[in-house]
């Protein structure tokens, strides 16, 4: 039965990509310098419906998936191996956004919840819940106010190896924590509370010039015998531009991170101190790139500082008015909850979105990492790839059906510096069928 699995999979991956070759050039014919339009599909809100003063949404979806960690897995590759033994399982999501906006500012509380049910097993897992409020204010003609608040509970207590955003952040701005990854990236069963808070003032001193400050702090409370961990960063950062594309960048952070009572704390201070980059190529406007660097001094509780190069960047082009593909990279530092060193990755993804049809739309995503754990003596070398296939019909403008495959893969040399629940390697695949819900309880 794995077999067939992974046979289904590879033939829903070949049909998606025959679908994506197919399509792209001929939505592609369309040249010319002026800036492509944004296309929207049948299924959610419009950009009228997605700027109401104030809205309450329900979105929801019931599907139905396989889990299986056998496809080029070893024994010590079994995550839960009654959960994924090429099991069927059943699934659903709700969640809710409420959000206003009040002239100059967007408020939001959102909540959500998840769970899944093994028939063969008669058993409900990995049920999750979160909340979040966000506040995004323009308190005055030049001064701006982020804050934001999270909570979730999840049984899994989970680690994104490779992540990399849609969008670079800034490199000192802390991005406020929402919980878990949502995906199916879990790598250890363990329950786990998560708290984030972040607070950010930016001052806008001129059309080319501003000044931002910002804090963001994330505590993990881990259950039946784990260890807590807590994280805290905060900085400054100054940027300046020099012409139209390019930028100069000034500032600092520091950030700390406890693995546990008996591990000694991980420190970093971040140096900004470097030039931005980010135009659109003459002469067509469809393409843009960007890019960013930086430095850090990290000490890992041994009293030294060790100094490395960061950086990120990204490729966006527009391949016709329905199509969009993109190429991100990040070269930094991380220090994932329960770690006892600091991970450092070269990071490299890819995202393709378009539409078929205004009915059809389809979403590729793999990405690759290559980093180490630690900066000194033993470290621990490891690779990490994912990717995520999407293909989803809208039903009607509130309905739609989709069809989604999912790998995930890592590979640790040892298992210094990791977490205590963390397993030195992990392969994961599955294969998704369900149904998504928008529903606007407030017009």
């Amino acid at each position: 039965m794995g077999q067939r699995a992974v046979k289904t999979s590879v033939r829903l991956l070949a049909a998606l990509a025959i679908a994506v070759i197919a399509a792209a050039p001929a939505s592609a014919q369309s040249t010319g310098s002026r800036p492509l339009p944004v296309f929207r599909g049948l299924f959610g809100p419009d950009e009228r419906e997605s700027n109401r003063p104030t809205s309450l949404d329900l979105n929801w979806t019931v599907y139905s998936a396989q889990d299986d960690n056998t496809f080029l897995a070893t024994d010590a590759d079994v995550l839960d191996a009654p959960l994924q033994a090429n099991r069927i399982y059943t699934g659903a999501t709700v969640s809710a956004v409420y959000r206003r906006r009040p002239k100059r500012s967007v408020f939001s509380i959102s909540g959500a919840s998840a769970g899944r049910y093994y028939q063969d097993l008669r058993e409900i897992v990995t049920t999750r819940y979160s909340g979040a409020m966000t506040l995004d204010s323009l308190l005055a003609k030049n001064w701006r106010l982020q804050l934001a608040e999270s909570a979730s509970f999840s049984p899994f207590f989970q680690i994104a190896v490779s992540p990399v955003a849609p969008e670079a952040p800034d490199a000192l701005a802390p991005a406020p924590s929402a919980g878990p990854p949502p995906g199916d990236d879990a790598v250890a069963r363990q329950h786990a509370m998560q708290y984030g808070t972040f607070v950010g003032v930016t001052h806008t001193i001129s059309d080319r010039t501003s000044l931002a400050w910002n804090y963001g702090a994330r505590y993990t409370q881990v259950f039946e015998g784990g260890s807590d961990t807590n994280t805290q960063r905060g900085g400054v950062s100054y940027v300046h531009g020099l012409t139209k594309y390019i930028g100069l960048r000034l500032g600092y952070a520091y950030g700390v991170a406890f693995a546990g009572p008996t591990a000694l704390p991980i420190t970093s201070q971040d140096l900004d101190v470097g030039l931005s980059y980010g135009r659109a190529f003459a002469p067509s406007r469809r393409t843009t790139f960007g890019f960013s660097s930086g430095s850090s001094f990290v000490s890992e509780g041994d009293g030294s500082l060790h100094y490395v190069i960061t950086g990120s960047a990204r490729l966006t082009r527009r391949l016709a008015p329905r199509w969009t593909s993109q190429v991100l990279y990040d070269r930094g530092l991380s220090v994932p909850d329960g770690a006892t060193r600091p991970f450092f990755a070269d990071t490299v993804g890819v995202n393709i979105t378009g539409y078929l049809n205004g009915r059809t739309s389809v979403r590729l995503q793999p990405q690759y990492a290559h980093g180490v754990v630690g900066l000194s003596g033993v470290t621990n070398a490891y690779n990490s790839g994912s990717s995520t296939t999407r293909l989803e019909m809208a039903v009607s403008h509130h309905l739609a059906l989709y069809i989604e495959h999912f790998y995930y893969r890592y590979r640790f040399a040892s298992g210094v510096g990791l977490p205590p629940m963390l397993m030195s390697s992990v392969d994961r695949q599955g294969a998704r069928v369900g149904l998504t819900v928008w529903t606007p309880l407030v017009q």
